[in-house]
């Protein structure tokens, strides 16, 4: 048997900044995992700090509220994005071929993520703005249509509301 002494291995201890940073990274992969499935409308701060395993309050010292956290979604998704591009123009390949890679890489975002594309070229407040305004027509034009009054319907051509 040997007398020798073995040191206790100490494993890295993260630094507060680290495990900070590493958090925020999960929160927002959460919140992508519910972008992708069910929109901006299925992202809340409290279910993605819960598929997270964090406390309900921790994702508000991230993120102040979930326009920030979808802003900071849409602003990676536009940076990586742009990193893709600036490789393809720094690359030896043909402006034909290269213009093609860009254009390919954008389409692949539209197709595979359309909630996040649809996110980087519009603020989450114009979205929800948006369909807000879409609920009020809907309702005007439902209104108007129960009811049997004279006043002729808000409709185009194609039957939809205007």
């Amino acid at each position: 048997m040997s007398t020798q002494s073995v040191a206790p291995r100490l494993l890295p201890v993260a630094t507060r900044s680290e495990s900070a940073a590493a958090t925020r990274q999960s929160l927002l992969e959460a919140a992508g995992a519910l972008l992708d499935a069910g929109g901006p409308e299925a992202v809340t701060l409290r279910e993605v700090g819960a598929r997270t395993g964090v406390s309900r309050s921790a994702p508000y010292r991230h993120f102040a509220d979930k326009d920030s956290l979808l802003t900071v979604l849409a602003t990676s998704a536009v940076t990586q994005l742009g990193d893709t591009l600036e490789g393809l123009a720094n690359s030896d390949d043909p402006p034909e071929r290269s213009l093609r890679a860009a254009l390919l890489s954008l389409i692949t975002i539209g197709r595979t993520r359309p909630h996040l594309y649809r996110l980087m070229f519009t603020t989450p407040a114009a979205i929800r703005r948006r369909r807000s305004r879409r609920r009020t027509a809907r309702g005007i034009c439902s209104s108007k249509s129960s009811h049997a009054s004279s006043a002729p319907s808000r409709r185009d051509a194609t039957g939809r509301c205007c």
